[in-house]
């Protein structure tokens, strides 16, 4: 699969990346001229992208003009809807009339930031492109990681997990629940420490 990414912001360009690299080829660009140029040498070169992940909110040329354009070149060339690039529109707004706009001038897909890799994978999947279960899978455990790791924090802010211990254990604990991100393998380094709350967690 021939990927195309469009997002001005860098982080968000290379999480989309880190995502679908597994899936083909992913080309990126950091603007809306930029993302009409890679289109052109790519249909040029007989490689048309297969599908395009298009932010809307960008500095110079935004993607309802770059969705536009990138129709009208397809119309030019007598470029079937079947065989149309799958462009999946990105964007943190909601309104009702950005979405009609999208649908009306040929997107495929829209899907609101922030999201969850699983979105984009059922999303790509719909638009007829296989995604490895191996992928999914992934994701799925990266939920029901993150779901066990927001219950334990959940139960130590409660009450729930008592601290009967050493008072320096007690502020590794809570300097690490204080993180941004924490996870089960930071507590459980910091946990083992201690034999009674491994007992009790037990």
């Amino acid at each position: 699969m021939n990927i195309l990414i469009v997002e001005d912001d860098a982080v968000s360009r290379k999480v989309i990346a880190n995502k679908l690299f597994q899936l083909g080829e992913c080309n990126t660009a950091e603007s809306g001229k930029e993302a009409i140029q890679h289109f052109e040498r790519a249909a040029n070169a007989g490689t048309p992208f297969d599908l395009i992940i298009l932010d809307i909110s960008m500095p110079d040329i935004d993607g309802i003009k770059v969705l536009s354009r990138i129709r009208k070149k397809e119309a030019g060339r007598k470029i079937t809807k079947a065989d149309q690039s799958k462009i999946i529109m990105v964007t943190a707004s909601m309104r009702k009339s950005v979405i009609q706009k999208c649908i009306s001038l040929g997107c495929n897909s829209y899907i609101s930031k922030p999201f969850k890799a699983q979105k984009i994978y059922q999303e790509i999947e719909r638009l007829g492109f296989e995604v490895p279960d191996l992928l999914k899978s992934r994701e799925t455990e990266k939920k029901s990681f993150n779901g066990l790791v927001t219950k334990i924090v959940k139960r130590f802010n409660t009450g729930q997990i008592q601290l009967p211990v050493l008072p320096h254990i007690v502020k590794e604990i809570q300097s690490f629940m204080e993180n941004n991100d924490p996870s089960i393998n930071g507590l459980a380094t910091v946990v083992e420490k201690d034999a009674v709350i491994t007992a009790k967690l037990i």
